[in-house]
């Protein structure tokens, strides 16, 4: 599977940074993705849901909206 190159915000920097080498961490029922600040060497925690680790389930056609009278 191929990652996903996603926005971290590093708190003691208060900057943003993109990566893709990233890791997935599975604490309770959440996903992280912690990644590595390559300027300040800190740990940034993201939390990702299904779509991005690639388990969401495809859905079926959206269902039509009502018509308003």
């Amino acid at each position: 599977m191929k990652k996903v190159v996603l926005d971290f915000y590093d708190v003691k920097t208060k900057k943003k940074f993109k990566t893709a080498n990233w890791k997935h961490v599975k604490r309770g029922k959440r996903n992280y993705a912690v990644a590595i600040n390559p300027k300040s060497k800190v740990h940034c925690w993201r939390t990702i849901g299904a779509a991005v680790l690639g388990t969401k389930k495809p859905t079926s056609k959206a269902k039509p909206k009502a018509k308003k009278k």
